[in-house]
């Protein structure tokens, strides 16, 4: 069986594709990361699953939460449920935010912390994550108390571990 991204990746590039073409890129990304949130809640989830409802009741609930706005995202939307992938909406606006990114030269970069971090304090790091991968980073940061010190930075599929955390779980896989 295929993965999320591998079956999240040739929806994210039509999505994408027709936002380019369209000169809709914000107004479809904002729908993605919107119908991703969508997809995460368990009552929209409950909603969707429920075998009572029709196609077009389910479509016609999503079009109230979602706004669509235009026959193409509505048309975007019944073909994710018609194929049941409404749930993975939250892989495909990943992967479009990626494929974006690489169009307009920047890259999403997500730093976790322990505690907050000062804004001011994320431009040398900035600086160095442009270096070396070329492309201005876009960064989002979050805090994760477990992670105890340090920080956890994600650039794309990579992840580059400098926390507590990752090195007591290195420490622990050495020893044993």
């Amino acid at each position: 069986m295929m993965d999320r991204q591998s079956l999240a990746r040739p929806y994210a590039r039509a999505f994408h594709d027709y936002a380019r073409t369209h000169g809709a890129l914000d107004l479809w990304e904002r729908f993605l990361e919107v119908g991703a949130a969508l997809a995460a809640d368990a009552r929209v989830r409950g909603m969707l699953a429920d075998p009572r409802r029709t196609p077009s009741e389910k479509l016609t609930l999503l079009a109230r939460l979602l706004d669509f706005g235009d026959e193409a995202r509505r048309r975007a939307c019944g073909l994710l449920l018609e194929h049941r992938r409404f749930a993975l909406l939250p892989a495909i606006a990943m992967e479009f935010r990626a494929l974006r990114a690489r169009d307009e030269g920047w890259v999403d970069v997500e730093v976790t912390t322990a505690r907050a971090v000062r804004e001011n304090a994320l431009e040398p790091l900035a600086r160095a994550l442009e270096a070396r991968w070329g492309r201005r980073p876009r960064v989002r940061v979050r805090t994760e108390p477990n992670l105890l010190a340090g920080a956890e930075i994600r650039v794309g599929d990579t992840v580059l571990d400098a926390s507590l955390r990752g090195r007591l779980a290195r420490l622990a896989a050495a020893v044993s």
